[in-house]
């Protein structure tokens, strides 16, 4: 039990650190996770992020949202499905993952 309570501190604190690095570029640690892979995967449909985040899927509709918000992310509609969404990262997305890689 020691070991996952300092593995729960660890990420903690991680993802603290995390968050002050990419402050500058206005995204959280959660936002960067998908921004990397929208951006390494332009046209990703935003179901098949669920399959690679653990995460429940009311949290990647809000962060897709707010990439969207922010600037980083389009979203097209999916000609194959049209209750998803194909995403695809912007210029000012593409200008600032290789620094935040």
């Amino acid at each position: 039990m020691q070991l996952l309570k300092w593995l729960s501190v660890t990420d903690r604190f991680y993802k603290i650190y995390l968050d002050k690095q990419l402050a500058p570029y206005g995204i959280t640690n959660s936002q960067y996770m998908f921004l990397i892979k929208i951006c390494r995967s332009p046209g990703i449909l935003q179901d098949s992020l669920l399959s690679m985040f653990y995460v429940h899927p009311s949290n990647i509709v809000r962060t897709v949202a707010t990439l969207e918000k922010q600037g980083m992310i389009t979203r097209s509609p999916n000609d194959n499905d049209k209750r998803t969404c194909k995403l695809y990262p912007t210029e000012r997305a593409l200008s600032i993952i290789d620094e935040i890689q």
